[in-house]
């Protein structure tokens, strides 16, 4: 006899959170954009604090209750250096990036490194199989990449009277970002399968985000500098660091009941958004190469949770 499971289909509990996530995720990219003029470390350590915030009396609730914070302290190096370089090389960089190419082109290059990377540092810190459609995937979100970096000369230079050198170095940011945010993703994981909850992971990297970045804008710009920062620029960044937050939640939550297939469709979805609002609230505009990028882009990530269908004889050896 069988049991259903959570995973076995989606429900409308998921379906809300990773519909949820997109939003959100959007919605905290659209307050980037804002900030772009903002120097981007002092953002992303404004954006940091929310999730600092939220954990602390998360962890101080499992303490009170005497449950383990961090069970294998061997994984929190890890964590301490993975966020380190998920701020300077991910956070960091691509809200410069944002700052140069908008959403409408640095969401589908994140999204789409993020699926490389994914699969890359799987492969190698993980040993997990590529699949054939994740390949395949690759291919097609390397090809988005490439019309995506051409629809950035075409428009962002002419534009905003750009170099070709300075787009090519912010589309590489981007890319840089998303490997960055997907070597992220995988010690997490690797730290929740030894058994550290996830809120004790979300410390630890806030935590490191938030000394590391205030200590370095400080260091760049003084502390004279930082506070001629608007009351409406720190609320947007504010405001970009919880909705960030939420979204990161809700995503988590999604997972946790519908498919992987479902979610990153639900994921591509914010290459479309981004998209709208960078054409809509910024003026940024959507050329042919832009919008074939676009589309290769989601096609590839949706062809990437693409799972392929177990064999009977599979799933009688799964119920032995």
């Amino acid at each position: 006899m069988t049991t259903q499971t959570a995973h076995s289909g989606p429900n409308a509990l998921g379906l809300l959170c990773g519909i949820g996530a997109a939003v959100f995720y959007t919605i905290a990219n659209i307050c980037l954009r804002q900030v772009v003029e903002v120097d981007p470390v002092w953002v992303s350590t404004i954006k940091a604090l929310p999730t600092l915030v939220a954990a602390l009396p998360l962890v101080a609730l499992r303490a009170l209750r005497n449950q383990s914070i961090f069970p294998d302290r061997s994984h929190v190096k890890w964590l301490v250096i993975t966020g380190v370089c998920a701020q300077i090389f991910g956070n960091v960089t691509f809200q410069w990036s944002l700052s140069i190419l908008g959403l409408a082109i640095s969401v589908p290059m994140i999204l789409g490194s993020m699926l490389i990377g994914g699969a890359i540092v799987g492969r190698v810190v993980l040993h997990e199989p590529v699949r054939h459609t994740t390949v395949v995937a690759i291919v097609f979100l390397l090809a988005g990449a490439v019309l995506l970096t051409r629809g950035a000369q075409s428009t962002v230079s002419s534009q905003y009277e750009l170099t070709f050198a300075l787009v090519l170095l912010a589309a590489a940011g981007n890319i840089a970002a998303g490997i960055a945010y997907a070597f992220l993703g995988t010690v997490m994981r690797r730290s929740m399968q030894a058994g550290i909850p996830l809120v004790s992971t979300l410390l630890v990297l806030s935590t490191v985000g938030t000394i590391l970045l205030s200590s370095w804008s400080v260091c760049r710009l003084g502390v004279n500098l930082l506070a001629v920062t608007s009351q409406t620029q720190f609320q947007t960044m504010l405001w970009a660091g919880i909705f960030n937050a939420v979204a990161f939640f809700l995503l988590a939550k999604a997972l946790q009941h519908i498919p992987v297939l479902m979610v990153q469709i639900l994921n591509a979805s914010q290459a479309a958004m981004a998209a709208a609002a960078g054409w809509m609230l910024f003026d940024e505009r959507l050329s042919a190469y832009v919008q074939a990028g676009l589309g290769v882009t989601a096609f590839g990530l949706i062809l990437a949770g693409v799972r392929p269908r177990r064999s009977k004889n599979d799933t009688k050896d799964r119920q032995l």
